[in-house]
């Protein structure tokens, strides 16, 4: 069971999130989010355009 908030982003495929992650950018803000959030990064490849997460409860 997942407990807490779940925050989710999108990507092209897996080198743009992975890009994203180590942009300058994302630098910039990271320490904010530690201070502000906790949980692990999960990078999930290839799941379909179509998949619903409900279609394992069927």
């Amino acid at each position: 069971m997942w407990r807490g908030d779940l925050i989710a982003i999108a990507f092209p495929d897996l080198d743009t999130a992975r890009a994203w992650y180590e942009s300058d950018a994302y630098r910039q803000i990271q320490p904010l989010r530690a201070r502000r959030a906790s949980g692990p990064l999960i990078l999930i490849d290839g799941v379909d355009e179509q998949h619903k997460a409900t279609d394992i409860l069927r």
